[in-house]
C-alpha cells in the first residue's frame, strides 16, 4: 500500500497528531508513505523528523518519505531539514498520481 498524506496544519493541532498516530500505524504495516508539508505545516515538518529513522523496522528499506515546498518554508523563513527533500507542488501532484490513497490534514 501506498499512502500519499499533504500536511497543511500549523503546529499544536489535533490533526497533526492524528497524522502521525496513522504514519505510525502505516510504517508497522510496512506500508509506504508520501508525506507533503505545504502551508502552515512547514512548521510541523521537524516534528516528523523521527518518524524517518524511529518509524523504520531495523535493517528496511525507509518507507517513508518526506517533502517540504520550498516556497512556503522561504515565505516563512524555514530552513528545510537535510533529511527532508525541498520540493514543489509538482512533487504533491506526482504523489497523488503514485499514491493508492490520499489524504489532507489540515
Amino acid at each position: 500500500m501506498h499512502i500519499g498524506i499533504m500536511i497543511t496544519a500549523a503546529p499544536g493541532s489535533a490533526s497533526l497528531f492524528t497524522a502521525e498516530r496513522l504514519i505510525r500505524a502505516a510504517l508497522a504495516r510496512q506500508w509506504n508513505i508520501s508525506l507533503f508539508f505545504m502551508d502552515n505545516g512547514v512548521q510541523a515538518m521537524n516534528r516528523f523528523l523521527p518518524l524517518l529513522t524511529d518509524g523504520q523496522p531495523s535493517g528496511s528499506e525507509n518507507r517513508l518519505q518526506c517533502i517540504v515546498c520550498a516556497h512556503n518554508c522561504e515565505e516563512r523563513g524555514i530552513q528545510i531539514s537535510s533529511e527532508i527533500k525541498a520540493g514543489s507542488q509538482a512533487d504533491w501532484a506526482r504523489i497523488v498520481n503514485e499514491a493508492e490513497r490520499v489524504m489532507v490534514f489540515g
